[in-house]
């Protein structure tokens, strides 16, 4: 990181999200999946989901994947139907 977010590191506060969390990585993301991983482990109530055919935007990569999953996440914790 460069500039005003060089040094912010909120990694050891991660574990007070308390909202049910949907983590969305491509699965050609250049993010290492590792990264997802732990932030999985570490965030009570994630649901962690891989785009395929997506990169780091993966939103624009695979638009149809992408918007499905956030469609089925919004109505899963609307009904109360979310899992972890």
């Amino acid at each position: 990181m460069v500039g005003t977010l060089n040094g912010w590191d909120r990694r050891a506060d991660i574990h007070n999200i308390t909202v049910p969390t949907l983590l969305t990585f491509g699965d050609h993301d250049t993010m290492p999946l590792a990264t997802a991983q732990r932030m999985h482990k570490e965030i009570p109530h994630s649901r962690l989901v891989l785009t395929p055919d997506g990169g780091h935007c993966h939103s624009i990569d695979n638009p149809t994947a992408f918007f499905s999953t956030l469609g089925e996440f919004l109505t899963d914790v609307e009904t109360g139907n979310f899992k972890d």
